[in-house]
């Protein structure tokens, strides 16, 4: 089960978690990597970013093994519901599809904009969702959590 913090507001975790994110820009690109400063993989910083706010779970350290989003989705699953990407809010989870199948993750801070460690670019960034990128959006992901958090 995902551990959320008691006290606090969801927004307040949220913004935590967003702050995080982008305190994490320009970390190296590390597959598997796990350590804010010395290396991050996409769900690196996702779950370091989380952590941050005191928000704990797990994903698996080598989806990308995995020919098809089966395994991150599974795992997604026990966290996470999906919500319709109309409604997309800072703190989601984005799984994009970046090459043939949807393995990469971004966490989406708000006003139109992710951030996330990616591969190509070799370290952690912050993009805007511009239509190519937004495209490539192939779920949006929840914690089922914040459906019982205090707003």
């Amino acid at each position: 089960m995902c551990q959320i913090p008691t006290t606090g507001s969801r927004a307040s975790s949220i913004q935590l978690i967003c702050n995080a994110a982008r305190s994490f820009k320009n970390t190296p690109y590390k597959h598997q990597g796990r350590t804010p400063g010395a290396g991050l993989d996409c769900i690196g910083l996702v779950m370091a970013a989380h952590e941050t706010a005191g928000v704990e779970f797990d994903l698996p350290t080598d989806y990308s093994r995995v020919p098809r989003p089966a395994l991150l989705l599974k795992h997604l699953g026990r966290y996470c519901h999906t919500v319709p990407v109309q409604e997309m809010a800072a703190g989601d989870i984005l799984l994009l599809k970046l090459r043939k199948f949807p393995q990469h993750l971004a966490l989406y801070v708000g006003e139109n904009t992710i951030v996330h460690s990616y591969q190509a670019a070799r370290k952690v960034i912050e993009q805007s969702l511009d239509p190519r990128t937004f495209k490539q959006i192939h779920t949006v992901h929840r914690l089922k959590e914040w459906d019982h958090y205090s707003a």
